[in-house]
């Protein structure tokens, strides 16, 4: 499915009668007429279960800037984008062979729109508004413009009135079908689309929703195209491309109604700004946080500079917003079950109220940031939440009354370090912030937190918040990131949803969760990723709906990065690295994380690389137990003793394909 379904539509046929309708086609007729005849709008043709529509008024223009554009010129050389972009290469010929009949003609406007055909495919209606041409049957005059007996079957069909054309390509088996339905030119390669088009605008009945009106009357047209997304149909649109559970996207299907956008393509960056409406049914979380949404975020001053992607929430009132949203879960069994579970641990277990001492500190902001992971724990998770406390004095004391509930509770499980001048405890309060923040949050399970700023950080490492802490003393924060200042500067300064990608960070974390047979394509598909230096989309609670500004920052890389040759294919026979000396040389966080975290286990990675080179135990500084070292695939390099800082005991060396090489006795 995907690209393949667009591919399919996307021929040469089609370009060819687009561009003549538009241009050269409707010229020398619009000379010849001067009345006004009957006119009918767009959407009264467009089936009223279209998922998204897009909308020209100056197609040519539009399409010219577009194709010269770096953002097309680049991802055009995706292989999954040759065909569209071999046609794209045809329409543009087409139109500077053309180009002076087409400035003549002027602008007119354009429609495309998706829809569902089927339970696994889509298909598009095309309309091209004709004008003053209208009073003319085009289709005659048109196909024989383009056509080839040999190359082409033509049949016509009438239904209800309208005279249908299809237009069979013997060459590819496909079948167009074409009508003339007032001012506008009607294409699509499905027959039932087409006469859901026909009968919609023969429906008198059908009326225009006012959620889309709305949007419509509150986007911009300054851009390239807009873009309209029905939300009623995009839950089944998108399970074409993910395996997300039905209930994520039935939330969202049913959260929101209409969505519009101005697109407006600049050299290195693209926006698009518009409006999204919200259905008319008050039991919606779109609803509340319409209602109590919206924050200048700050986060950006406390966060790290390594934020591969994040996801921000701008709530006022969390307390009173919280309890407006147990008002619409009180429906959901299973949803009042966990709360209520929660409050009896909370005020039962550990003699705590749930509203006075943990809800009442909460600020208006709330961050779920996923990182590139530092050296400290390099082939690890690194996620982080942040909530903003609207009274850092008062937070304070708050966590304080939850950290001696819970060391009275289980002395033997709670642990406080202290790393500089901050102090990080252990919160065992399970299942806490997937109940208050939704399933986004569920994999922080049983935490670590510490205090940065107005910020309270919470994360399941440890290691996670020291190298937190060390991006904030070193000023390696969100605010000094370019990449993370260009989305900010183009986005409202207050949101209610945020979110954040910066792709040359996200490659590397996304590869981890990539199976092992779909590696090779993913490696293939970094530069198409790394190319978005920085992505933003905001949401921002304005009137009855959300303002939208999506925010696109990209830049093809300068220079490609060197593949390493695989060093492991040849024996490697040095068995005495010092390791001591990396020992001796770890930076304050390092030793930190050896002797509070990791329990006096010392790792160390291959150079740019997940793979661990060595695995010891140590003591006082040295080198002590068990010691492990490997290969840069990972396979088993030597392995034994150490004490003191110095090897005893037996000692195993093996090649590279895991082959016992060597055998020797230390210390005697």
């Amino acid at each position: 499915m995907g690209f393949s379904i667009l591919q399919q539509h996307m021929k040469k046929t089609i370009l060819i009668l687009l561009t003549l309708i538009i241009g050269t086609g409707g010229f020398f007729i619009y000379r010849l007429l001067s009345n006004e005849t009957e006119r009918e709008e767009a959407l009264n043709l467009i089936p009223s279960d279209a998922i998204y529509i897009l909308q020209a008024d100056d197609p040519i223009s539009n399409w010219r800037e577009f194709s010269q554009s770096s953002f097309w010129k680049f991802l055009k050389q995706h292989p999954s984008l040759a065909e569209i972009s071999s046609d794209a290469e045809f329409l543009d010929s087409l139109i500077n062979q053309n180009s002076t009949l087409f400035r003549q003609f002027g602008k007119r406007d354009f429609y495309m729109s998706a829809h569902l055909t089927g339970q696994d495919n889509y298909d598009f209606l095309f309309l091209v508004d004709l004008r003053k041409a209208s009073r003319l049957d085009l289709l005659p005059m048109i196909l024989k413009m383009i056509t080839n007996k040999n190359d082409y079957t033509l049949t016509e069909d009438e239904y209800k009135g309208y005279n249908v054309v299809e237009m069979y390509d013997k060459a590819n088996r496909s079948h167009l079908f074409l009508t003339q339905v007032k001012n506008f030119l009607v294409c699509t390669y499905s027959e039932d689309l087409m006469l859901d088009a026909i009968d919609q605008q023969l429906n008198q009945e059908y009326i225009i929703s006012s959620k889309f009106t709305e949007v419509e009357n509150r986007i911009d047209n300054d851009g390239l195209a807009r873009l309209y997304i029905n939300y009623a149909y995009i839950d089944n649109y998108i399970r074409l491309y993910t395996d997300i559970n039905s209930s994520t996207l039935s939330a969202l299907s049913s959260s929101f109604s209409y969505s519009g956008l101005d697109m407006i393509l600049d050299e290195n960056e693209a926006i698009l700004k518009g409006y999204t409406s919200l259905p008319d049914s008050i039991d919606q979380y779109s609803k509340l946080l319409q209602e109590y949404g919206n924050a200048e975020f700050s986060f950006d001053e406390v966060i790290s500079a390594r934020t591969a992607y994040l996801q921000a929430i701008g709530i006022n009132k969390f307390k009173e917003f919280y309890h407006r949203v147990l008002e619409l879960r009180s429906k959901e069994s299973e949803s009042v079950v966990e709360y209520n579970a929660m409050k009896q641990k909370v005020e039962k277990v550990l003699g705590l109220s749930l509203e006075k001492d943990i809800l009442s500190w909460i600020g208006n902001e709330i961050i779920l940031a996923q990182n590139d992971p530092s050296k400290l724990h390099r082939n690890e998770d690194d996620l982080l939440v942040a909530i903003k406390a609207y009274n850092i004095d008062f937070a304070k004391e708050k966590l304080l009354l939850i950290q001696k509930a819970i060391k009275r509770r289980t002395p033997a499980r709670f642990k406080k370090m202290k790393y500089k001048t901050n102090d990080i405890y252990y919160l065992d309060i399970k299942g806490f912030f997937g109940l208050f923040f939704g399933k986004a949050f569920e994999k922080l399970t049983k935490p670590y937190y510490t205090i940065v700023g107005d910020y309270i950080l919470f994360s399941n490492s440890p290691k996670t918040l020291v190298s937190a802490l060390e991006d904030y003393e070193n000023g390696y924060v969100l605010a000094k990131s370019e990449n993370y200042m260009n989305v900010k500067n183009n986005l409202p300064d207050e949101s209610t949803l945020f979110t954040y990608i910066n792709g040359p960070l996200t490659y590397p974390v996304l590869g981890t969760t990539i199976k092992a047979n779909e590696q090779a394509d993913y490696t293939r598909n970094k530069p198409y990723i790394t190319f978005f230096k920085g992505i933003g989309i905001s949401y921002s609670a304005h009137g009855d709906g959300f303002q939208n500004s999506i925010y696109l920052n990209f830049k093809e890389d300068a220079t490609k990065e060197q593949i390493p040759k695989n060093e492991s294919s040849h024996l490697v026979q040095e068995y005495l690295e010092d390791y001591s000396v990396s020992l001796r040389n770890l930076s304050e966080a390092e030793t930190f994380v050896l002797k509070e975290i990791n329990d006096g286990t010392f790792v160390k990675y291959h150079h740019n690389s997940d793979v661990v080179q060595l695995k010891s135990e140590t003591r006082n500084g040295r080198l002590h137990g068990d010691f492990q070292e490997f290969y840069k695939d990972g396979t088993i390099r030597s392995e034994g003793k150490y004490r003191k800082g110095r090897k005893v005991g037996r000692w195993k060396y093996y090649n590279n394909e895991g082959e016992l090489t060597e055998k020797s006795w230390e210390g005697i």
